[in-house]
């Protein structure tokens, strides 16, 4: 979005050519907007802001031997 954002786009055309390369409904177009409007106050980080209520956690040490001990669960790149 930050390269969109800087080419001049708008939030339209950043979503179109995001959902052209990743797949359809891959992000909303309100979601770019939101960024955009971010980026537009100078806010240039990348990071998800922080949200209200308790933070998601996880052992991804714990879900990695529950993999590898387990042939049928699956998991998705």
């Amino acid at each position: 979005m930050l390269f969109f954002y800087r080419k001049g786009k708008n939030a339209t055309q950043a979503a179109n050519k995001i959902c052209a390369v990743y797949g359809e409904d891959v992000i909303a177009e309100k979601t770019v907007r939101k960024w955009f409007a971010r980026f537009k106050v100078g806010d240039f980080n990348l990071k998800d802001q922080e949200r209200p209520g308790r933070p998601f956690t996880t052992d991804e040490d714990q879900i990695k031997t529950l993999i590898e001990n387990n042939p049928r669960y699956t998991t998705r790149k």
